[in-house]
């Protein structure tokens, strides 16, 4: 606490300021509150204890101006992974210290002193960003996309979390900003690091290893890249309890039908299940492709889950916990190079008769973005269902395009969208549209997944649905075909190259 005190004085973020002289009907003086934290290394052991002053800004009166602040996107990252691993890039992390506190305020705020360093008659004004407050995000960002951009490298339109020059590619995410480039341009690497902490307080971390809480192997001779939740899993499943001594299932979620709650959960039950379920999306989202289906089913029943919807929640974590080790793989030969893959489960929903849809984006070998979702609307056949599901995945698949041409990626093969549905494919490539539904919203989706074609930059292609890749993101697997769906995601068990780097795994 002590440190912590003494850097934010340090960085001029306090100014002492006399009681009498605060108009507080004018200002709302804000508390300060101390989070405590730990930082582990890659292998998930504990470095340090750490303490933070925070500031309490949800008790801050709003006043209209900005707060919004962009965070990279999980696809970037993926996608800047392959990158690294097909072109055998290296790469440096750091970490800004007190980042915030870095950053100018630009507003009038008063605060207390924080617990345990009181000073009757005296409050304090913040003079820098401070963490929890609703703009500190923001000034931050605006301070180092600054000062980047002073040291020579430019923000990319699709994600302003990436810059890029001739011979670098920075991504940032908070206070973490990581840096990949060729051997022979370490200079340039260094001539930006040393920049970056002429204006900061930086924290070399040495080669990305750690990022978003995922772990990042390397085999550099086979330039293979693989990113890992084990230390993650690890985590919620401890704090779950999970029983490490039985065999776990097979799958994620099993064949049984999930209906909704025909009761009422009690307030901790909900709380409860909604904490695993968040933990269950959360490792979905980042690195868990083959659990996404899961997930979004789970998410469904969080304001009233039943006992066999814990059950289900329970069996996934047991699932997580036994596969800890998968892991996304990038290397040099990824086949296709880029593409997508589009499916629906049409009215699999038994009480709503919704359909589920899902996509997985490919590059380099691994998968970069996907989703598992309920459609909105209820559709009469498996065509609409399909061409629904095929028109969300061109919208992600067309951003996807745009951040790979603004990274200078070049490729030989066309950006190709893969569906399993000949009737939906039909009513994208014939001369005149054949689409018989009186739902404007089919038909609105239909034209504009033609218009979409005649651009040239998509090209929509039929595949047989064993080798449909994104099937395991609309429908609960069977093992073997589980199996299945790992292999065409390309996921790797990574256990004993984590050995290798750590023999006390």
């Amino acid at each position: 606490m002590n440190v912590e005190n003494k850097i934010v004085w340090k960085k001029g973020t306090f100014e002492a300021i006399r009681l009498q002289d605060v108009d507080q009907e004018e200002h709302r003086i804000l508390p300060l509150r101390w989070v405590f934290t730990y930082k582990f290394d890659k292998h998930g052991r504990l470095l340090k204890f750490k303490a933070r002053i925070c500031v309490r800004g949800d008790l801050q009166p709003m006043n209209g101006m900005e707060t919004y602040a962009s965070t990279l996107a999980g696809r970037s990252f993926r996608s800047l992974m392959a990158v690294v691993a097909r072109f055998n890039l290296d790469t440096i992390q750091l970490d800004a210290v007190n980042a915030f506190t870095n950053a100018n305020l630009d507003e009038i705020v008063y605060v207390w002193f924080p617990p345990g360093f009181n000073r009757s008659g005296y409050c304090l004004i913040l003079r820098k960003a401070l963490y929890g407050l609703r703009r500190s995000p923001l000034l931050w960002q605006k301070s180092l996309k600054t000062t980047l951009m002073l040291l020579g490298v430019t923000p990319l339109d699709e994600d302003d979390c990436i810059f890029i020059s001739r011979h670098l590619v920075i991504f940032i995410f908070v206070d973490d900003i990581a840096i990949a480039y060729r051997s022979r341009d370490k200079a340039e690497a260094r001539k930006l690091i040393n920049g970056l902490k002429s204006k900061y307080e930086m924290k070399e971390m040495g080669e990305l290893n750690i990022f978003l809480g995922v772990r990042i192997t390397r085999d550099r001779r086979q330039k293979k890249l693989w990113l890992c939740l084990d230390n993650y899993i690890t985590k919620i499943c401890d704090e779950f309890k999970v029983d490490r001594g039985r065999r776990g299932p097979m799958t994620p979620i099993g064949s049984d039908k999930l209906v909704p709650n025909p009761g009422q959960a009690s307030p901790q039950e909900i709380h409860h299940y909604q904490r695993i379920s968040g933990s269950i999306n959360y490792a979905a989202i980042i690195a868990r492709p083959d659990a996404c289906y899961t997930s979004s089913r789970l998410s469904e029943f969080s304001t009233n889950p039943s006992h066999q919807h814990q059950q289900a929640a329970n069996s996934c974590l047991s699932y997580l916990w036994n596969t800890r080790y998968f892991a996304i793989e990038f290397n040099c030969e990824g086949k296709g190079t880029l593409f997508c893959a589009s499916d629906a489960s049409f009215a699999d929903d038994t009480v709503t008769r919704k359909s589920t849809q899902g996509y997985v984006m490919m590059l380099f070998g691994g998968p970069i973005a996907w989703k598992s979702s309920k459609q909105r609307r209820v559709v009469t056949s498996s065509t609409e269902a399909e061409l629904v599901a095929l028109t969300q995945a061109t919208k992600e698949y067309l951003a996807t395009i745009r951040l790979v041409k603004e990274l200078q990626l070049e490729f030989d093969d066309d950006f190709k969208m893969q569906c399993d549905n000949q009737q939906t494919l039909r009513l994208l490539t014939a001369e005149r549209p054949q689409a018989t539904s009186k739902l404007r919203h089919i038909n609105i989706n239909n034209l504009w997944l033609r218009q979409e074609l005649r651009t040239g930059i998509i090209k929509y292609e039929w595949v047989k649905t064993n080798e449909m890749v994104a099937d395991g993101t609309t429908k609960a697997l069977p093992p073997q075909k589980h199996s299945l769906f790992l292999a065409q995601l390309g996921m790797t068990d990574v256990q004993k190259y984590i050995e290798t780097a750590d023999p006390t795994v």
